[in-house]
């Protein structure tokens, strides 16, 4: 924490005036102001032709209506917006980089999903989101961590070994005191967890050099707080720097109150000059108002000339009254990122602001309106309510019996009465207007997305076919899709935000309350699977099968490799979003249908595995929004039949005894064979023999 109080910050035994600081951040901000300023003037224009306020070229007698078709269009676009992401509490999905990721992208995928469905308003935030996006063309949220101690200290006379040992355990503190008590402290965690929260448009300052988000440099963060709020928090904020601002506060209320005892003594209907305390808010110090501006940029903290990335916090009291500096330190967040998402609706090139939805529909609106005007216009001055009758066909008395409205009115003609009295209708409007504004509307939706469902659509063109209708959707729903992919790209730099935070501030047990996932347990699982696989320890007794020098040097390997499989800061991963808007889920659905019909006799004919069937129909379950369905449908695991498994058994049996016999059979056959083998041989060896001795008697003779 940086003290501006002694109006230097220390760098590498260098003293730099922290005016520079100050004055650094006086210069971006203005710099911002003209391109933040311009922006606003737009947002505003786009607010009231969303809200139908007046054009200014209204004229007195004539309709002043203004169609809101920027509205209608808006008001259905934010329900499209925010339904594919709420449709599912398993919205997230990490895919792991390498295989030391992948315990860890499961653990913090089923945190992540936990804060967004459970501890997080996600509904009420996804329509805060979609409703400015829609309205203001740019939508800004903050990413913040919110956490909440209660503490607890209960003073006890005697103290144990055993009662100390139990409650160090626990995660309490103890304090011997000086009087020979003990002082229990009992810290629990009521809240920990990540927070997402809707900025105003006009708070938040930009870099105007940033041609895209990614380029962004510097931000700066405008909103107001009291006195109080910061002596609330004295672990945020310099005490000293609070203190400063406390009395320059007091010296600008000095000068507002010589400025109303001047007043005061000018004005004739005061007669004592006395000032009147009631007339500006500084008689309670704690709610005096000051402006704090965060600033989230770059600045050189060491003197090294590399700049780091910092958030300064500067109060102002007043407009051109001094500036302090409450804090000063690194950029708390991973990589030091700014805790700031910005999704435009309708991209804008080289800007970070997108333009809304009356931008996009302003020309539109204002021809429908300039129709619409006319319609009324032409209905207002026509004759309908009056009525027409012929000359001397009513006398006095019988025209008072028409005004009044009795039922017997006496007609001074022989002529029919729908000849003699007439009744004035609206002036016909041509069909030219409606086709007109028929027109209008279909433009407006080609522009947004936003159509009515099957308009003019035939039944039988969709029944005769499914890839013509697959493809209109295609076509209706494309538009809508770019503007979702735009808010799903915010969404996942946000979840990743969120993973990278819960990796520093959450421990092992608060993940195991979430996830029901102990990780020391999996160390113990891992390694034992390690040394297995190793070859280190006998699989049934676990013990070691090695020296005791080997074991301790492949130990040490395989420990270092589970701590960097469960390492909290160390993890690589990508982040899915398991979103999409109905036109496009019900195309997809329809295609795991076709697989399905085409699945099913491959299955039959060996072609294909029969997993196959499981993983479509767990993928059709997630499509139609039963997540419930589609994990129970992944994780069933059929368990065979008893029947079954006893006649396998049997047959199992039935085989293993066919098997012994026809080894017996072959066993006494091979016998044979080779005693037959034996007994030709000593035939042959005898012929042989025979021969020899013929062949010797011959060449004796000779």
């Amino acid at each position: 924490m940086i003290s501006t109080l002694n109006d230097t910050i220390d760098k590498k035994g260098e003293s730099l005036d922290s005016d520079e600081l100050l004055e650094i951040i006086d210069h971006d901000l203005d710099s911002a102001r003209q391109l933040h300023d311009e922006q606003m003037d737009r947002i505003q224009s786009w607010i009231d032709q969303y809200e139908g306020e007046p054009y200014g070229n209204e004229v007195d007698g004539r309709s002043r209506i203004v169609w809101k078709l920027a509205k209608k269009q808006g008001e259905a676009l934010v329900s499209n917006l925010v339904k594919p992401f709420i449709a599912t509490n398993e919205i997230v999905d990490m895919v792991p980089r390498t295989v030391q990721d992948v315990y860890k992208t499961d653990i913090y995928q089923k945190l992540i999903n936990h804060f967004w469905s459970v501890d997080f308003d996600n509904n009420a935030f996804l329509k805060t989101v979609g409703r400015v996006m829609t309205k203001e063309g740019t939508v800004i949220w903050r990413i913040g961590w919110e956490k909440v101690d209660k503490t607890k200290r209960i003073v006890v006379n005697q103290m144990n070994p055993k009662m100390m040992t139990a409650i160090i355990a626990r995660g309490g503190k103890i304090n011997e005191l000086a009087d020979g008590s003990f002082e229990i402290i009992n810290e629990n965690v009521v809240v920990n967890r990540p927070t997402a929260k809707v900025v105003r448009n006009e708070n938040v300052y930009i870099d105007p050099t940033a041609d895209s988000v990614d380029d962004i440099r510097y931000l700066v963060y405008e909103y107001t707080v009291t006195l109080s709020d910061l002596r609330k928090q004295p672990e945020l904020y310099d005490e000293d720097a609070v203190k400063r601002l406390e009395a320059i506060m007091d010296r600008e209320d000095d000068k507002k109150k010589d400025t109303k005892l001047e007043r005061y003594a000018d004005d004739e209907s005061n007669d004592t000059g006395e000032y009147n305390p009631y007339e500006i808010e500084f008689v309670d110090k704690s709610k005096r108002k000051v402006s704090i501006y965060e600033y989230w940029g770059e600045y050189d903290m060491d003197g090294d000339g590399i700049n780091e990335q910092i958030v300064a916090t500067v109060a102002r009291y007043t407009t051109g009254s001094d500036a302090v500096i409450l804090k000063m330190q690194e950029n708390p967040y991973p990589n030091g990122t700014i805790p700031f998402i910005i999704v435009p609706l309708y991209e804008s090139e080289f800007s970070v602001y997108g333009r809304a939805i009356a931008d996009v529909l302003e020309d539109e609106q204002k021809a429908m309106t300039a129709a619409v005007r006319g319609i009324i216009d032409n209905m207002s001055n026509s004759n309908n309510g009056t009525k027409f009758f012929k000359k001397g066909a009513l006398d006095t008395v019988n025209f008072n019996r028409l005004r009044k409205g009795e039922p017997y009115v006496e007609i001074n003609t022989s002529d029919a009465i729908t000849t003699s009295v007439m009744d004035g209708n609206f002036n016909p409007l041509p069909a030219s207007v409606f086709n007109f504004v028929a027109l209008m509307d279909q433009q407006a939706e080609s522009l947004t997305g936003i159509s009515k469902m099957l308009q003019g659509l035939p039944g039988s063109e969709v029944k005769s076919s499914t890839s013509n209708f697959s493809a209109m959707m295609s076509q209706s729903q494309i538009r809508l899709l770019d503007v979702t992919n735009n808010l799903t790209t915010g969404l996942k730099k946000m979840f990743m935000m969120w993973t990278y935070m819960a990796m520093e501030y959450l421990s092992y047990d608060e993940i195991q309350d979430i996830t029901g996932i102990s990780i020391p347990e999996l160390k113990v699982k891992e390694t034992k699977k390690l040394q297995m696989e190793f070859g280190l320890v006998d699989p049934q007794t676990m013990e070691p099968v090695v020296d005791e020098e080997t074991f301790n040097k492949a130990m040490m390997l395989i420990i270092q490799e589970v701590q960097d499989m469960f390492e909290k800061r160390d993890v690589k991963f990508d982040i899915k979003l398991r979103v999409g808007t109905d036109g496009m889920k019900q195309i997809r659905i329809n295609e795991i249908l076709m697989l399905l019909q085409q699945a099913a006799p491959l299955i039959q004919t060996n072609s294909i595995p029969g997993e196959a069937i499981k993983v479509l129909v767990a993928d059709l379950a997630e499509n139609m929004d039963k997540p419930d369905v589609a994990d129970m449908i992944k994780k069933y695991q059929p368990q065979p039949d008893p029947m079954q498994q006893a006649m396998a058994q049997v047959q199992l049996q039935k085989l293993q005894a066919e098997a012994k016999k026809d080894e017996a059979l072959a066993a006494n056959a091979m016998a044979r064979t080779q005693n037959e083998s034996v007994k030709t041989q000593k035939e042959a060896l005898s012929i042989d023999a025979d021969i020899a001795n013929k062949y010797a008697d011959v060449n004796a003779k000779l």
